[in-house]
């Protein structure tokens, strides 16, 4: 049963390795904290660093910064203690993964959930929200919400987003993500569910759907598949625009996602529809 998600911003500071690192040698003044996206004030004691900013005083020890800063990790400081972000589960393993100059990316089972290569997440994201034609006033549907990097920038445009997510572990270290803040935005919903159920609940509608799902897996088909995407189509208004990522899973092996998408849109009612390669994703209309 799907429900609506109470996105609240972890009261913590987060570093990344060489944010940890210029902690660690700092003798006094600001130094760089949340991944690049603001400065605190540090004081050096004995064998400790106090870093303060944004409401939170986190006392770290210099040993775990110095650790820190050689690992591949976010390491989320506060009052309270310091933990890296990450999440142990039987069957998966979430981590929070600084990126150098942009936004971090989330890695499940070792496996980024954004494009790194030649572009960055924030861009991406982006380019998606363009390519579908988010503008000021749509009802936005997002199918994936991850570190919220689509669905914020959805918002910023003057979007109102209803987002879905699966996996409660994603939106944890999304909490902990100081780049995803804006999921706090009045204009954003988050839908705690699966989407091949969740969907069957709502009614249209949308004017924009934005379909991210991960990779296509035994577990994840429902996703792909034609009964899915008749969903994404009665809830699209009448001119209503999708954007659907596909990646490019097969292609050197002349088994690219695209057209088979492109296929299954079109059955089920989606017309003006083409490949993006710069977006690795398919656009297209429902008339």
């Amino acid at each position: 049963m799907a429900e609506i998600f109470s996105f609240t911003p972890c009261r913590c500071l987060v570093l990344a390795p060489w944010e940890s690192l210029e902690a660690s040698r700092a003798e006094g003044g600001r130094v760089s904290v949340n991944i690049g996206l603001d400065e605190a004030e540090a004081r050096r004691g004995d064998d400790s660093v106090t870093l303060e900013c944004c409401g939170v005083s986190a006392k770290v020890p210099l040993e775990v910064l110095r650790r820190h800063s050689s690992r591949r990790s976010a390491l989320a400081v506060s009052d309270d203690g310091y933990y890296e972000v990450e999440l142990r589960l039987p069957s998966s393993y979430y981590k929070l993964v600084p990126l150098p100059g942009t936004a971090p990316t989330l890695e499940i089972n070792g496996i980024h959930m954004h494009r790194v290569k030649d572009v960055k997440p924030i861009e991406d994201s982006a380019l998606k929200v363009r390519l579908a034609g988010v503008k000021r006033g749509d009802r936005v549907l997002e199918v994936g919400t991850g570190l919220g990097y689509t669905a914020i920038e959805s918002a910023r445009r003057g979007a109102r987003v209803t987002t879905v997510e699966a996996s409660e572990a994603v939106l944890w270290v999304a909490e902990r993500n100081p780049w995803s803040r804006g999921l706090a935005d009045s204009n954003i919903a988050i839908v705690l569910g699966d989407a091949c159920e969740a969907l069957k609940e709502m009614t249209g509608a949308f004017d924009v759907v934005i379909h991210d799902p991960p990779r296509l897996t035994q577990g994840t088909g429902c996703l792909y598949s034609r009964d899915f995407y008749r969903e994404l189509h009665r809830l699209l208004r009448p001119g209503g625009r999708i954007f659907h990522y596909t990646g490019e899973p097969g292609r050197t092996r002349g088994r690219s996602l695209g057209p088979r998408v492109v296929g299954e849109l079109r059955a089920v009612g989606f017309v003006g529809l083409r490949y993006v390669d710069k977006a690795m994703g398919v656009v297209g209309v429902r008339p």
